[in-house]
């Protein structure tokens, strides 16, 4: 440990390490085996991705559209492990509409590895019970989903407060 820091481990040839005492290439190979399961766990890229494994995780990425005072529409691009690869808004509209077609929010996803999505919007009213247009909206983008191969994963309308889930059907307080 004098010799070798575990800040200069890492730049350590297996040869180097061989010529300590009490050290073989047996045991040099575990250390160095060490010190690169704990760069790639350490790694940026690791450490901060996000996971979207559940509903709560997709509303705290979506968080910033709640209160707003007219609609927006945001897609969260996840790839087959639920990672979040890209986190878009592709629609913003009035009050209480907001007109989006399939393609725009497909588009970005032929762009990345993308196997599902998650659609998000807000309702300005604070009443996250979807209306006959977001019922037709969400079958729609269904449909779609079947025909790219991207899976739909859920739809979710937010509010400050309360939120409803296209998969799980229910409104949540």
């Amino acid at each position: 440990m004098k010799r070798y820091p575990l800040k200069t481990l890492p730049a350590c040839s297996l040869d180097q390490l061989i010529t300590e005492p009490g050290i073989g290439k047996s045991k040099a190979s575990r250390i160095l085996a060490a010190v690169e399961v704990g760069n790639r766990i350490f790694a940026e890229e690791v450490l901060t991705k996000v996971m979207i494994h559940s509903t709560k995780d997709a509303l705290l990425q979506v968080r910033d559209i709640a209160a707003k005072k007219q609609e927006y529409l945001q897609v969260l691009y996840l790839n087959s492990r639920h990672e979040l690869l890209l986190k878009e808004t592709v629609g913003q509209g009035g009050l209480n509409k907001m007109l989006i077609t399939p393609k725009e929010i497909f588009s970005p996803a032929l762009q990345t590895p993308c196997a599902g999505i998650i659609i998000v919007h807000n309702h300005p009213s604070q009443d996250p019970s979807p209306s006959e247009d977001d019922i037709a909206f969400t079958t729609r983008i269904q449909e779609a989903s079947e025909v790219m191969g991207i899976s739909l994963l859920d739809h979710l309308i937010v509010t400050t407060q309360r939120y409803f889930s296209f998969r799980d059907s229910d409104t949540k307080e």
